[in-house]
């Protein structure tokens, strides 16, 4: 009886404990310092309206004011580390090499059409692919030296691991790049290697975290990740189900096909096959996409739906938010699923499709208040270009706003230069862009830096202040009026 009453106290006190930790964790954990939140993050640098992982895609995002570019790398023969999702160029280019076969200069440009991953069915294709070329992560860093980046190790080399560290060390944005891979073994090999720069969750560790959350353990385990990135189970679903049905079908290219694949055109919000225009010239996105997803077994919905629940939790979310650690959801392309993962709770979603995400925020800007002590430590947060009130208003973006981590505005400091492109650096002239401008113009001239931006998270609060404040003045004032009609 004795023991039964001391074990129900223990276990009681633990309860209690693991409940007051994970509404409160700051009691036990100190806070990750990320120097970055993202909301928009272009995968591939938006594969459904621009050639994956090249320049252009990477320059067009940038110029709609993404908060994050997500690419990949691997490792030519001559030891350059090219930025590339595949081992294999087969599905990017004509060549059948593999990556590690070639020296960089021998690597083929892109072909025409590239199939897009996460729309099964769709391709890109552009009316010129003259010059679109695989570039090297350099490039990339050179071009961008203030924009976050997302970094997929696809392959467990450690000579590509340590030039990867050692080109965030070269070019001093070790506190704006993030790494890893659902490969446990290369997720610990990059903590290994550089541990000051922002770590993925590998698979096992997202096990782990699902595990710990429904046995109380989570608030009491620290964890060296920065980003947890997931793909949403009834999604996954939706895309193994599309793939097989296009698989079935084994139909060529139909541009004529309106049906709906899930993701609408970026431009003219339609579904299906499209033709959009943006900056870098006229763009189609077509494919065979009137397909009716085949069927699958009622326990694999059963168990998406149950992964769903159990996964995609928004306590889950606020806790690590707490703890500075972000949440993003991918690949998502439409609307729907948009809204589904900001409702969640995420703090921001991979998208191929850069200019609707964009679209989807300006209109939604409630979503800006998911990652929880923005308006508190507004100073210390780069102000994403889409996330200004002038943002609806015209399409000529400003460059960074940059201001350093004491709130004291000061934009001559490159150490706090956290969101955008900046002027100087690796790379004179690079700065933000009107979403017309051509990219020799974008690398010609760069724009004044201005530190008078108000994040609008904190807009969006003074805002709701100041409506509560008037409400309850004229509800003050109404008690006052007298009775007319006694």
């Amino acid at each position: 009886m004795v023991y039964g009453m001391v074990l129900a106290a223990i276990f009681g006190c633990y309860i209690v404990s693991s409940c007051i930790l994970f509404k409160f964790p700051s009691l036990l954990h100190r806070r990750k310092n990320v120097k970055f939140v993202c909301r928009h993050i272009s995968h591939r640098g938006g594969a459904g309206e621009n050639y994956e992982n090249t320049m252009s895609a990477f320059k067009y995002a940038v110029s709609l004011g993404t908060d994050m570019l997500e690419l990949d790398v691997h490792l030519t023969r001559d030891e350059q580390v090219v930025v590339a999702h595949d081992p294999n160029l087969k599905r990017v280019t004509r060549s059948h090499n593999t990556i590690t076969e070639l020296d960089y200069a021998e690597l083929p440009p892109v072909k025409e059409q590239l199939p897009i991953d996460f729309m099964p069915g769709l391709t890109f294709s552009r009316s010129s692919v003259q010059g679109h070329r695989l570039p090297l992560l350099e490039t990339v860093f050179q071009a961008f030296p203030c924009t976050p980046i997302n970094i997929d190790i696809k392959v467990h080399n450690d000579l590509l691991i340590t030039k990867v560290s050692e080109l965030t060390k070269r070019y001093n944005r070790e506190h704006l790049t993030v790494w890893g891979n659902f490969s446990d073994a290369i997720t610990q090999r990059c903590y290994k290697e550089n541990g000051n720069m922002c770590l993925l969750f590998s698979l096992r560790r997202v096990v782990m975290l699902i595990v710990q959350l429904y046995t109380g353990l989570l608030p009491f385990m620290p964890l060296k990740e920065t980003h947890l990135e997931i793909l949403m189970p009834i999604h996954a679903l939706g895309l193994y189900q599309q793939r097989r049905a296009v698989l079935q079908k084994n139909s060529g290219v139909d541009a004529g096909n309106n049906g709906d694949c899930g993701a609408n055109n970026p431009s003219s919000g339609t579904g299906g096959a499209a033709t959009a225009t943006n900056s870098t010239g006229s763009n189609n996105t077509s494919g065979s996409c009137n397909v009716a997803p085949v069927s699958t077994p009622w326990w694999m919905r059963q168990v998406a739906s149950l992964a769903q629940t159990l996964i995609i939790r928004p306590a889950l979310f606020s806790h690590l938010a707490k703890r500075g650690i972000q949440t993003y959801l991918w690949v998502l392309n439409s609307e729907e699923d948009f809204h589904r993962a900001f409702k969640s709770g995420a703090t921001g979603v991979m998208t191929d499709y850069p200019s609707k995400l964009k679209s989807f925020l300006a209109e939604n800007p409630q979503y800006m208040l998911n990652y929880p002590q923005l308006e508190t430590s507004s100073s210390q947060i780069p102000v994403p270009e889409h996330s200004k009130l002038s943002y609806e208003q015209n399409h000529q973006f400003p460059s960074s706003n940059v201001c350093d981590s004491s709130g004291s505005g000061d934009c001559t400091n490159r150490k706090h230069a956290i969101y955008g492109n900046s002027c100087g650096g690796a790379v004179d002239g690079t700065g933000l862009r009107s979403a017309g401008a051509s990219d020799a113009a974008a690398d010609s001239h760069c724009h004044e830096q201005s530190c008078d931006a108000v994040p609008a998270v904190t807009r969006v609060a003074d805002d709701t202040k100041e409506m509560f404040s008037a409400v309850n003045e004229n509800v003050r004032l109404l008690q006052h009026i007298p009775n007319e009609t006694s």
